[in-house]
């Protein structure tokens, strides 16, 4: 996702839990020792409804260039199409062994995606990625980190779960237009380790949220529209 750097518009009240940071909405709440951190954002699209659709499973496609030797399924060659500070690779595994899901009402496909994150450290971890027809004529594709007892079934063979965040996940939703299509994605993780559950860490997620959440909607508008 290349693209020039976001300067960072914030909007703080003085006591409040929530922000805008670049057009995007992020809120942070806080139960016992977990944070919750959520973000969302909006977007009119020209193109039509598949476009979109096929912009947003295009997962590979988003990646940090500068991380391509931590590549492990990812040819070294591969150039990102879209820049994505942390992330080094996203490979899309259709060969899954049981579907949770198949035959209910309106999920039209369910497959996993590993992400390969490097971030100071590496990290990786399973989003379940589950595509729904809903009313209207659109979707919503929702991907969820799953936890290695989750990744079981559905692989024989698996990496474990690396990361800090106990969860992790968001939901694009796609509606027709006069124009095209509406896109919005909303984001939202939760964690309770002791760094970034510190004051001194919420302003810096509250950020990087934000930003990860502008980044995917300006690349698949970007794609859509000039595919």
């Amino acid at each position: 996702m290349k693209f020039a750097i976001i300067s960072l518009i914030i909007t703080y009240s003085v006591y409040a839990s929530s922000a805008i940071i670049d057009g995007i909405k992020v809120r942070v709440s806080e139960v016992e020792k977990f944070k919750d951190f959520s973000a969302i954002g909006s977007t009119e699209i020209v193109a039509n409804l598949e476009s979109v659709r096929e912009q947003i499973l295009s997962f590979n496609n988003r990646c940090n260039q500068e991380l391509k030797k931590r590549r492990v399924f990812l040819k070294k060659e591969f150039v990102c199409k879209f820049h994505n500070p942390s992330l080094v690779e996203s490979h899309i595994i259709k060969d899954i062994k049981n579907k949770k899901y198949i035959g209910k009402p309106n999920i039209i496909d369910e497959f996993l995606v590993w992400r390969n994150v490097y971030n100071r450290n590496s990290y990786s971890y399973y989003d379940l990625i589950l595509v729904k027809k809903i009313s209207g004529g659109g979707y919503e594709i929702s991907y969820q980190m799953l936890n290695d007892v989750e990744v079981e079934f559905y692989l024989e063979d698996y990496k474990k779960k690396s990361t800090a965040f106990n969860k992790a996940g968001g939901v694009f939703k796609l509606t027709p237009s006069k124009g095209g299509v509406n896109l919005s994605l909303s984001y939202e993780s939760e964690t309770n380790h002791w760094l970034l559950t510190s004051g001194f860490a919420e302003k810096t997620i509250l950020e990087k949220i934000a930003s990860g959440t502008r980044l995917a909607i300006e690349a698949v508008k970007k794609g859509s529209e000039n595919k």
